[in-house]
């Protein structure tokens, strides 16, 4: 699940109760965390920084 601040979604999220399983981590131009649904599927929430991805990239990540 992509979003445009994954820190203020992870604050948000916490103070509802969710938990994470371990702090978010970064992976070249992106940022991301795992947290369980309810029906316990792995989610991954991130975020990715378009305006340092190869062209091709920031164009997905835009919807372009």
């Amino acid at each position: 699940v992509q979003t445009d601040d994954l820190a203020a979604l992870v604050a948000h999220m916490e103070s509802e109760g969710v938990e994470f399983r371990a702090p978010s981590r970064k992976f070249g131009t992106w940022r991301y965390i795992m947290v369980e649904a309810p029906d316990g599927v792995l989610l991954e929430l991130f975020e990715a920084d378009d305006t340092l991805a190869p062209p091709e990239l920031a164009a997905y990540f835009r919807g372009n």
